[in-house]
Parts: C-alpha cells; structure tokens; sequence
C-alpha cells in the first residue's frame, strides 16, 4: 500500500460524488432520486453535479434537487475536463464518479467507505451491471466481457470508481485532451505510480443507457476505439488494438481476393474462415477470463462488429498521422 492510500490515524473520510451531465434526461430522475436517497443514509457525502451544455431539460433536473446537489456549469472542454472540474470544486478525502445513467443502492456510499478501508487501495469500484431483463446485446457484451469476482484489477470503469483525492490529485487526474477511454489513462496511470485499483462486487452498480441495436453497439464501439488509440503509450500496441488492426488486414485481405483473385468456392470458403477466425480467437480468451460459457453465435457476432469497429478506428488514426 502506498503512503498515499493510508488514512491517518483519526481522520474521518468524506466523499465527493461526482456525475457529469450531457443530454442525459431520461435517465437523469431515476439516477439521481437514487444517488440523494444514498446521500442521506451516509454522513460526510457531498454531491456536484457538473452540466457540460446538456440541451434536453438535464441542467433544471438537476437543479431541481438542489440542494442537497450543488450543480455547476462547464463550458467546452472534454469529458476529463468536466469530471476534473467537479472533483476541484469539492473537498471530500475520496472521489467518487458516477456516471448520469448509472443507479446506485442506498447503501453505495457505506460500502465505497467500507471498501476503501478493507482493501486499502488507492482506487476502488466495480464494472456496471446491466439492466434486467435488459436487450440481448446488453445481456451478452456483459456476459462475455465483465469479470465479477473481486480483486485487484489494471481497470475499472469511469462511470463506477472511487478514487483518494491524495492519489488522484498526485498523477494529474484525467488526461484532458482525450474525449474517451480516459478511464484506460488514468488507471493506468494509477498503475505506473504503485496504486491499486481494487473491484468489489459490493460497489456493483446499473448502467441503463447501453446499445440496444448493432448500428449503436459498433457506432460506440468505433468511438471507444478512437479514444484507446489516442490513450494507447506511443509506440505500443495492446491486447485489443493487436486484435484489431490483425483483423482489420484480413478484412483487407479477403477483400482484395475476392475482388482480383479467383472466385472459386474453396476462396469463398477460406476467406469466410479468415474473417471469424479472430472473433473466435477472442472469444476463447473472454472464456478463459471470465469463466463463464456465452452464447457462441451472438458472442461471436457482437465480437465481428467490435473488431470491425475498433479496426476502422484504427485505420482512420494511422491515416490522420500520416
């Protein structure tokens, strides 16, 4: 445990929950009638709320449960520079982010609490859950992807994590020029300073916006994979960037085959073989981490569409450097 994640002897944690708000309406009366009843069932909790432009009625939702929120206003900037701006304006000892669409129990903020002082990590949370019954995307993506044991973990969603204002304040918090996965830099900062990032399933929470047709899941998927390039340490390839610019070459591949070479039925056999062939690889390896058996057709078509995704997020990033 580093010196920044020891509470001194003495000192009374308080938290600072805070939710950016973009055009999130919809959701946002649920979202916060849960997040206030929470607030009331822990001491030492203050809640801000910090509108980024919303357009759709979200900035008088929120006004209209303040107090006990504080909302605030944040003009430009990106999605780090909203949540930076909230975590400055308060002054609990943890931080807690929660994303607009995301619903908490009552008892949220005494488990964060609990959580913080019987793992003593740096940072705590726990990947969302989906809503039940919930879209069969929703249902499979968590399925496949979303481990549930507790443990120390290299990261954890934005929309879910608490962090120590110490250590969150030490490595500079979110990276501002990066419009997503700036939840992938910050942990990954918090790695490279000696921190842990630890999952608890008693901080599980439910995510409610998700994709819910395959025209959104890879629209999504495409806009994760612009920001994991951007976060990715130049020169250095992931896991899942590996995954996809492989892919992305086989596509090429078989295209270029079935559009010059011979159009035979062993080459449409083949080249159908080499577009599923790291879907399935990808599968075996979810499998393998999160132990659990998913259903392979829809798992692997989910899986075609975010490589597909990811790869032409790829793509457009090696084109814009160029």
């Amino acid at each position: 445990m580093s010196e920044h994640a020891q509470q001194r002897p003495g000192t009374q944690e308080s938290i600072t929950v805070v939710i950016p708000v973009f055009n999130k309406a919809v959701f946002l009366p649920r979202v916060l009638a849960s997040v206030i009843e929470a607030t009331h069932q822990t001491t030492g909790v203050e809640l801000i709320i910090v509108n980024h432009g919303s357009t759709d009625g979200s900035r008088e939702i929120a006004e209209s449960v303040a107090p006990p929120a504080r909302v605030i206003e944040a003009s430009g900037g990106t999605i780090s520079t909203v949540r930076n701006l909230g975590a400055s304006s308060g002054t609990g000892s943890l931080i807690c982010f929660l994303d607009a669409d995301v619903l908490i129990p009552h008892d949220h903020f005494s488990r964060v609490l609990e959580v913080f002082a019987e793992s003593g990590a740096g940072a705590v949370g726990c990947e969302c859950a989906v809503p039940e019954p919930g879209h069969w995307i929703e249902r499979v993506w968590y399925r496949l992807n979303v481990r549930t044991t507790d443990g120390d973990r290299k990261y954890i969603n934005s929309a879910n994590i608490a962090v120590r204002r110490a250590v969150f304040e030490a490595v500079g918090g979110f990276p501002d020029d990066l419009a997503t996965s700036e939840d992938v830099e910050l942990c990954r900062r918090l790695i490279a300073a000696g921190e842990r990032i630890y999952q608890s399933s008693r901080l599980r929470v439910t995510h409610l916006d998700n994709p819910r047709s395959l025209r959104a899941f890879m629209a999504k998927s495409y806009w994760h994979g612009l920001g994991a390039v951007r976060a990715s340490p130049r020169g250095r390839l992931n896991r899942t960037t590996t995954f996809a610019l492989a892919h992305l070459l086989v596509v090429v591949a078989v295209a270029l085959v079935w559009t010059f070479g011979p159009r035979t039925a062993g080459t449409l056999l083949l080249g159908f073989a080499s577009l599923w062939l790291l879907p399935s690889v990808a599968y075996v390896f979810r499998l393998l981490q999160t132990r659990r058996v998913v259903n392979p057709i829809t798992s692997l078509l989910l899986l075609q569409v975010w490589l597909l995704a990811r790869g032409t997020a790829l793509g457009r990033a090696v084109v814009r450097v160029r």
